[in-house]
């Protein structure tokens, strides 16, 4: 990793359509790069609530969730890991396989309007009778991160976009020393707050993401995530990763071409380093030595950025 670029800590994500939304965590500082990657209004201190109230079970079909790998039947809501504690979660701590035969443990927000990020709660939630496979595409049943979704034991459906859609992710162990299931994946976290992900990187250069989305990096991976309506251009200022068009990077801004260097961020392209293609006055400065990157599609990623004097 090159002296004067540091690997983003935290990629701040704006959900949403609007600039403006709260962002995780808090921003890295001295970094070419701005701050940490997740979902909306999880700054603070952390709290946690067991399974909503009165949750039916999951299931696109009805009736109870049949756990394939068990065979217990549920038919009931979302529940607590410890009946006792209706704070308690199942993931983290040493509750984290607490849950009942026939439940999978997984993250939630307590209702559709509620401002808590799903990585502040984790609780109990029936499994779906015909989950889909690592990597899938994924649904929530009502509305997005629910808890009621179509993954498998030991997964979550990661949407980035909180529209009720996303991928089922495997979860892994806190110390990273895990190898995940799904092919291509790495253990990653996203935010300051968030637990462990098996993630498979999306590429910024490419064209891995859907209409509307880019790829942007944060912590080391590349991570499919809406952009803004109003997204910047090259030199435009920014203030979350994704006010950012697709192929840029917010950057700090004494770093950008053509930035306010006064100005809290801007953005600027990513390049290849063997074939760079950069603004004038700025060079490809690499992220990683060759062969460090954190996945295979990320060699040779770099910034468009001012030489150093």
């Amino acid at each position: 990793m090159r002296a004067r670029l540091l690997l983003p800590v935290a990629m701040l994500l704006a959900c949403g359509p609007s600039v403006g939304a709260d962002p995780v965590g808090g921003s890295s500082s001295g970094d070419a790069t701005l701050g940490s990657t997740g979902a909306p209004n999880t700054s603070g201190s952390s709290s946690s609530t067991a399974g909503p109230a009165g949750s039916t079970s999951s299931g696109t079909s009805g009736g109870g969730a049949d756990s394939s790998s068990t065979g217990c039947v549920v038919d009931g809501p979302a529940v607590p890991p410890d009946p006792e504690n209706p704070d308690s979660r199942c993931l983290g701590g040493e509750l984290e396989d607490a849950c009942g035969c026939g439940y999978r443990c997984t993250l939630y927000r307590p209702d559709e309007e509620s401002g808590d990020s799903p990585w502040r709660n984790s609780g109990c939630f029936p499994v779906d009778p015909a989950p889909v496979g690592l990597g899938d595409p994924c649904v929530h049943e009502d509305f997005a991160w629910s808890g009621r979704d179509n993954c498998p034991e030991g997964s979550m459906c990661e949407d980035f976009d909180y529209d009720g859609q996303g991928v089922c992710r495997e979860f892994c162990s806190p110390d990273f020393d895990y190898e995940c299931a799904e092919p291509g994946a790495v253990p990653w976290a996203g935010c300051q707050e968030c637990g462990c992900v098996c993630q498979v990187s999306c590429d910024p250069l490419g064209d891995d993401c859907d209409e509307g989305q880019a790829c942007y990096l944060g912590n080391g991976l590349g991570v499919c995530a809406a952009t803004l309506r109003d997204a910047g251009g090259i030199g435009d200022p920014c203030e979350f990763v994704n006010a950012c068009g697709r192929g840029l990077a917010c950057v700090n801004a004494e770093f950008g071409p053509d930035c306010d260097p006064d100005g809290y961020g801007c953005c600027t392209p990513y390049c290849d380093v063997a074939a760079p293609q950069c603004p004038d006055g700025t060079e490809c400065a690499g992220l990683w030595e060759p062969g460090e990157a954190t996945a295979p599609v990320l060699e040779g990623l770099g910034y468009c950025l001012i030489p150093e004097a």
